[in-house]
């Protein structure tokens, strides 16, 4: 069974999915959602979902969210370990997707890693803000692209930067 939970936050609506083995998705509401003001009261919140609300209010305070939120990931070993990579980018900081290419490539003793790869794996990550790819910006420092859009990209590291 896949709970469901709605978080208002200053980026919108986001959506908490979770079953039995973990957290799985964070992701921003869209119309396709039909989220009418009844889900708002009745969702079910399981243990990871209520988890992941307690690491994103403390994210949204502006703290480093210490919190273990088990994880139920359906990725490649690529993917998690873009992921993972990610996850150690600091609250507040940038790094670029040729960073943790290099990063990659050294950690498994080859010459080069694509940065192009990184963006893909990034693409396809499940769990936004909590995995945080907003965080991962161009050699040029732009802002490349972002599931949830440009827009709330640069919201998210302006509002990291007040801290």
């Amino acid at each position: 069974m896949v709970d469901i939970y709605i978080y208002k936050c200053l980026i919108g609506n986001l959506v908490l999915r979770a079953d039995n083995k973990g957290l799985f998705a964070i992701e921003i509401a869209s119309e396709e959602d039909n989220l009418d003001s009844s889900l708002f009261t009745s969702l079910s919140k399981n243990e990871h979902i209520n988890a992941a609300i307690n690491w994103l209010n403390l994210y949204f305070i502006g703290t480093t969210p210490d919190i273990d939120v088990t994880l139920n990931l359906n990725a490649t070993p690529f993917q998690k370990e873009v992921w993972e990579i990610t996850r150690s980018i600091p609250f507040g900081a940038t790094t670029t997707y040729g960073d943790i290419a290099r990063l990659i490539a050294k950690n498994r003793g080859i010459k080069s890693m694509s940065a192009q790869a990184v963006g893909t794996a990034l693409g396809s990550n499940p769990l936004l803000i909590m995995i945080p790819c907003h965080r991962v910006i161009g050699a040029d420092q732009s802002l490349k692209g972002y599931r949830a859009g440009t827009k709330i990209k640069q919201l998210l590291l302006d509002y990291e930067k007040e801290f």
